[in-house]
This record gives structure tokens, sequence and C-alpha cells, in this order.
């Protein structure tokens, strides 16, 4: 990315974290910038999916959650994502709004 918009030699970090690494680059951004160690940060991200067949996709998002809570009680990502979004709603009083 920073090549691509002219800012070689500038540090750089590349997250990885499934469904999580737009979210986690920028709390790591924002971290940078409350510590000081950055003035300014830039926080970018894409999901690649296209890279493989679609039988090796299907396979690796499989395999991605964590086996004994997810994958074997048939549960998905959005699943989990929307358990969680259920307890903070009984347990804080927030609504889907």
């Amino acid at each position: 990315m920073t090549e691509h918009v002219g800012l070689d030699g500038v540090p750089t970090t590349r997250v990885e974290n499934a469904c999580a690494a737009s979210g986690f680059a920028v709390r790591q951004a924002v971290q940078a910038v409350k510590s000081g160690m950055a003035d300014v940060v830039l926080a970018g991200g894409f999901e690649v999916m296209s890279d493989m067949s679609s039988d090796a996709t299907k396979y690796w998002l499989g395999v991605s959650g964590e086996t004994e809570w997810e994958r074997l009680s048939g549960t998905t990502f959005s699943g989990v994502y929307a358990q969680m979004a259920s307890v903070h709603m009984e347990q804080y009083g927030t609504t889907r709004e």
C-alpha cells in the first residue's frame, strides 16, 4: 500500500487476523498515535479470496473457526458475532438500533 501511494521507506505493518483484520489495523493505528509512536497513521485493508480455487477457499474458511466451540456446534463467524451481540444486548440493555 505504501509503495502504491509513493511512501517508499515508511515503516509498515501487515495485519492478518481473519474477519478482524481491518478492525485490528485501526486499533493498532490508534494505539500508535495515542502512545506517541506516530503523529499520523494510515490504516487500510482489503480482502483477497480470489487467489486460490473455490474448493481451497471453502476448505480454509471451514477450518478457520475454533474447533470445539464453533465448528462442531455448527456455527459460523457471523453466527458467533450474532451470539456476542445478543449477550451484549441482554447484559447492557442495548438494542438492535
